[in-house]
Formats: structure tokens, sequence, C-alpha cells
């Protein structure tokens, strides 16, 4: 009986509640690095999708321990494990298949695909004449409304198939391919996900907020939120409205009654919050030093980009729209906080700091931010080190009351009236 069969015996669940994934799943740790396929998942599963995004992240989870979850239950929890597994079959066929043609490659994608996503995606978006809903519903049995619906996901499913490096047989990558198309001038991207020919006229994709704001300068300056919408959905299908609603919310635009327009000079900024309110933030050294302690996961170890709070962004001398470089012993980290930013203050990767350190994952990183001379240094907080130690990190000097320590640390930068867009944050 094969690990499917054996899911479905509820004695197997009785005696495994408590394994590890990477030991449930044989051979789990070949498929460590990918991504976890999260749109052939059940959609409860997603809500996790930002916490596990590879199958490394979820090697040590139990079944036990991911049924102690909110909204997964026993379906959830058996389909990750049977994608797993699945995941792992295909990477052992794709490397005894060994390298094949590009006919051979699509042809293997494509055939992950079921019939109905084959179906619509073949009538939707693989073809340059289009099959309408109706006549697609008609031949798959299915109310029209079945087809609108579907036809995102599918898309997403094949993307996620597509950029999968586990079933990369080809041996050349999407992103190789986006590299060549992007160097050779006869080709211009005509969408998110779609490349043209620059002969054709078509106008030039560049991103999500720079749509928005040709959107906005064709009318004048300003427009209707709804007409943003309705012109960027009919230019570029693929380009969901939850995409344009983020993208509309940062501080590259400004809205009001119904209505969206550019940032000008004249705008104030959002109101930042204190800094003695972000948890994890100290200042020392007569306000000279910025101390954050920044929790190291396997993204930090992996060396993804990380995120800061905008006020920490601000107490360095950050402002919308600019950047600053901090140079280190290991490397030069900058800190960028661009206006059409949806995830907010960008700093570069900490791979290099976490390493040298002796960080692991669930270590915590203090970056210490030298004002006066734009340099950085990270200290190690381990699960090791005692209160004291800890506090001494955090704050820069040994204490003796670490909890006086920790409100002397904290500086309360609404008591000087700062507010971003104020004096100081004009230069």
């Amino acid at each position: 009986m094969d690990l499917t069969d054996r899911l479905h015996d509820p004695a197997w669940w009785r005696d495994h509640m408590g394994a590890r994934l990477r030991e449930l799943v044989p051979d789990f740790d070949t498929i460590g690095p990918f991504a976890i396929p999260y749109t052939r998942l059940p959609r409860r599963l997603g809500t996790y999708a930002e916490e596990f995004p590879r199958w490394a992240d979820v090697a040590e989870q139990t079944p036990e321990t991911l049924l102690l979850r909110p909204k997964l239950g026993e379906a959830a929890v058996r389909a990750l494990i049977e994608a797993a597994a699945h995941a792992v079959q295909v990477r052992r066929d794709t490397i005894a298949a060994g390298r094949v043609g590009a006919e051979a490659a699509v042809a293997r994608l494509v055939g992950e695909l079921d019939d109905f996503d084959r179906e619509i995606l073949a009538g939707q978006a693989w073809t340059l004449d289009p099959v309408s809903q109706h006549v697609l519903a008609e031949r798959l049995g299915v109310n029209p409304v079945s087809v609108s619906r579907n036809l995102p996901r599918a898309r997403a499913r094949f993307a996620e198939l597509v950029t999968d490096p586990a079933r990369d047989s080809s041996g050349v990558s999407v992103d190789r391919v986006k590299a060549v198309l992007s160097q050779k001038d006869r080709f211009i991207r005509t969408s998110r996900t779609m490349w043209g020919l620059r002969r054709w006229g078509v106008t030039e994709y560049v991103n999500i907020a720079h749509a928005i704001g040709e959107c906005i300068d064709a009318a004048g300056g300003k427009t209707a939120v709804a007409t943003v919408f309705a012109e960027l959905r009919a230019r570029y299908p693929d380009v969901s409205e939850a995409s344009i609603r983020t993208y509309l919310q940062t501080l590259e635009f400004v809205q009001g009654k119904g209505v969206v327009r550019r940032r000008t000079k004249a705008d104030p900024w959002p109101a930042l919050p204190p800094l003695s309110t972000i948890r994890g933030v100290f200042r020392s050294g007569m306000s000279n030093e910025i101390r954050v302690a920044h929790l190291v996961t396997t993204e930090v170890l992996r060396g993804s980009g990380q995120v800061l709070h905008e006020a920490v962004a601000d107490a360095l001398g950050v402002r919308p729209g600019e950047q600053r470089t901090f140079t280190s012993a290991h490397g030069p980290v900058t800190v960028n906080w661009k206006l059409a930013s949806t995830s907010g203050v960008a700093i570069g990767s900490l791979r290099a700091h976490a390493q040298a350190t002796g960080a692991v994952a669930g270590d915590t990183l203090v970056l210490v931010f030298k004002l006066y001379d734009a340099t950085l240094e990270a200290v190690r907080i381990g699960a090791d080190d005692t209160t004291d130690a800890q506090v001494h990190k955090l704050v820069g000097r040994a204490v003796r009351k670490p909890s006086a320590a920790l409100a002397a640390a904290l500086d309360d930068v609404s008591a000087r009236g700062r507010r971003l867009g104020g004096p100081r944050s004009r230069r």
C-alpha cells in the first residue's frame, strides 16, 4: 500500500500524528528548495503561503501541529502530504529523463494540468483567436460563470508549473527566456506575463503602478478609480483587480471621493507612529544608533530582501522616494523606500550578516544602524542567551535593571511633533 492509500487509513493517522513531514515522505529533502504549489491545493492551505512558501519550511511540521492551525482539517493536511509525495516523484522522473527538447518539456508541463484547465487555457489563453466563454462552457458542459471564475485560477496553476524548478527538464529556465526577450529590441512586454513583437504597435507594459499612472495621465491628471479598474483589466487581463487596488493604495497615488491622481510635492505624507511604539526597536548612544531586532527566518538565510517599518526608515533618515546605503564588514546594505512599494520599506539581503554571526532560523539578529557614519553591525541573540545578555544586545550596553534599560532605550519621537512631510522631511 503506497503513501496515498495509507493517508486514507484512520490507523495510519493515529500512528503518525507526531511524525515530521520529512519523515513521512521518502526523499522529502530533495524538494526542499522548491515552492509549494498552493494553486493546486485546497484554498485553506493558501492562508499559510507566506509562512511556508517552500517545502523546506514545512519539513519539521507534523500532522498534529498542522491540524492545530485554524481552518486546517484532515483533508487539507492529507492534500499537502500527497502534493509533497507527488513533487518528489516529479523531481525523480525529471532527473531520470534528463534534458529533453522544448516540445517534450511543454507536453510534460501541459500534462500536469487536468482536462478542464487545459480546455479553458487552450480556448482563452493559448490562442490569438480566443473562443467565447459560452462556447467553452458548452464544450465542457458547465455554466459560463464557471469558465469565467476558473480561468484566472487555471492561469495561476499553469504559471506555477512553468516557474517550478523541479519541473525544468528542458535546461532553459523561464527567467532565462525573460532575460533574452528583454535584451532583444524587437520584443516588447505586453502584460504581466505576455510578450509580443514591437512591430505590432502594442502598448508596452512596465508594471502595474506605471500602467495606473499612464491611465491617470491620459485622463488629464486625474480619473475615477472605477475607470482605472475597467481600463487596466481590459488592457491587461492577467493583472488582477486585487493587485490594482493594492497599488492604488501606495504612496505613489492620492485617492479621494472615488477619484485618483498622482502624488505631488504639495501633498502631505501620512503620519507615522512614534518609534517607541514599534516592537523590537530601540535608540542608544544619544540617539546616534537605532537598534532593530529582526527575526531570522529561512528567507533571511536564503538571502531574500526584507522589510523595515516606515517609522524605522524615517529615523534612519530615509524618506519616501529615497534610499540610504549603510556599509558593514559583510557588505553594503541599502534601505529603499519606493513610492510604489506595496510592502513598505525594503532592506537588502542580510544573509551575510546572519552567517557571520552564526545565526540560525529562530534566532534574532539585532541590526545596529549607526547614523553618524552610516554603518551597520549585526549582533545575534540566540535561545541560549540569558535575559541580561539579551537586553545588553538589544540596548547596546550592560544593565542592572533590564526593564528600566528597555524603557530608557525607547525614544518617543511623537514628543518632538515629527511628521512625515514636516520641516525635517523636506530636504
